[in-house]
């Protein structure tokens, strides 16, 4: 069960095969490849009798590179060629497979990175966003917005993306451009379609954070709101300072460990008030590594927020999860950094994330290799661990003596696999008294 280390070309054919857009490789660097040599690539692909798949990987993924910086010069010149490859492979080929994923992807949702308006030219009036349809492209977008009137140095352009990197990059530029004004300063929405209203959600979203972020501005005292519901704790690596998240206060909070003084660290998430009764909020699990990068599950949102360091003023990135809870950073896994562990609930009968896993959940550990000298993210799986018949809700994680042990919450067991090659050892503990959250190693080893 374990997925071997795949190389970037492997990790985004696995991608974009199965739809889990997140785990792709970073598409939006600076090292972007021109078009026409894509372009070249591909017919060069075609024309061969026999191309290695290896080739046809790395010819994808740059054209896709190429498609996001630059959807209406690119689209029109690459679309031709994937229909032809799609065709032309036989059934079964993963490359040919690929390319009918990326014209699916163009289709419905590629999106690009904003365009910003021009700084030069001042805003004439409010600033308006255009959320933008699947499918559409830049070029389209500016029909829109030219028929209805806006003042080009005044409309942000936002295509409509199923790709994490590009809509939460494009997020980023939203708001600090509607920000630039100051507090009051008016900007309107355009949206369309249900994609329009995707992006106005995940945008609403993004400001009310913001805006309990600044309200409570980094090492502000705790609320009672911020402090409800703790759920996961992670030392610093420094030693001097645990970090708390809070599953319905919706934050990751700071306590130094000297003089026992809190400090609100980030609002990840809008809190949930319990109100006197039981609702789960969007938080689980958090981690530091060792270069004091902060590490929290929001399981609401399907995703792992990243800190560089953990008192960013904004989230570094992010890493989707279907549904994160418990996160565990370790050194006994080979990779010099350390590595991210993250157990999710992948497969799941009822969809709430507030209820139980019952019926037909099936738990995984995911693991994550980190570089704490760049950190980039999404961070891209190297192992997997489960047990379809024994693992179904991952609460609690550690490694040891080669052997990473998973607590399973639903059937009340610690589980164990081997380290290296993710095979299932078997119960360590078959029944625990009570409904289990977590698990640690105290120094003696017990």
């Amino acid at each position: 069960r374990m997925a071997v280390l795949l190389s970037p070309d492997e990790r985004f054919a696995a991608a974009v095969c199965s739809r889990t857009l997140g785990e792709l490789p970073p598409l939006l660097g600076d090292d972007a490849p021109e078009l026409d040599t894509v372009a070249r690539s591909l017919e060069t692909c075609l024309r061969a009798a026999q191309p290695r798949e290896s080739l046809l990987l790395r010819t994808l993924r740059r054209t896709l590179e190429c498609a996001v910086c630059a959807n209406d010069d690119a689209l029109p010149r690459v679309c031709g060629p994937l229909h032809r490859l799609a065709t032309a492979l036989p059934a079964g080929n993963i490359a040919g497979d690929v390319a009918a994923g990326l014209l699916l992807l163009f289709a419905h949702g590629l999106g690009q990175a904003i365009e910003e308006p021009a700084a030069a030219a001042p805003p004439k009036g409010p600033r308006v966003v255009m959320l933008g349809f699947a499918g559409g492209t830049p070029s389209d977008l500016r029909k829109y917005r030219d028929k209805l009137g806006f003042d080009a140095a005044s409309t942000f352009l936002v295509c409509a993306s199923e790709v994490p990197e590009v809509y939460e990059r494009n997020l980023e530029a939203v708001l600090r451009g509607v920000r630039e004004g100051g507090a009051g300063a008016p900007w309107a929405i355009h949206l369309f379609s249900k994609a329009g209203f995707l992006s106005l959600a995940r945008l609403l979203k993004r400001l009310d954070v913001c805006r309990l972020q600044e309200e409570r501005a980094h090492g502000a005292p705790v609320t009672p709101l911020a402090m409800e519901h703790p759920y996961g704790l992670a030392l610093g690596p420094d030693g001097s300072t645990l970090h708390v998240s809070t599953q319905n206060g919706g934050a990751a909070i700071s306590v130094s460990l000297k003089n026992g003084s809190m400090a609100l660290t980030q609002q990840v998430a809008p809190p949930v008030p319990l109100v006197g009764r039981q609702v789960g909020g969007p938080l689980r699990g958090i981690a530091v590594d060792a270069a004091n990068c902060m590490h929290v599950a929001d399981r609401k949102a399907h995703r792992v927020a990243h800190y560089c360091p953990a008192d960013a003023p904004q989230p570094s990135g992010f890493t989707e999860v279907k549904h994160p809870i418990a996160l565990s950073v370790v050194h006994d896994m080979p990779h010099e950094a350390g590595t991210l562990l993250v157990g999710s609930v992948e497969k799941r009968a009822s969809l709430d994330a507030d209820g139980p896993d019952i019926g037909d959940a099936e738990g995984v550990v995911l693991a994550f290799p980190l570089d704490l000298h760049k950190p980039v993210f999404p961070l891209q799986v190297s192992a997997t661990y489960g047990d379809k018949k024994s693992l179904s809700h991952p609460a609690g994680m550690l490694v040891s003596g080669g052997l990473l042990y998973v607590l399973d919450q639903s059937s009340k067991q610690l589980l164990s696999f081997d380290l290296e090659t993710a095979k299932y050892k078997g119960a360590a503990i078959k029944t625990l008294p009570d409904v289990p959250e977590d698990v640690a190693l105290v120094p003696d080893g017990c």
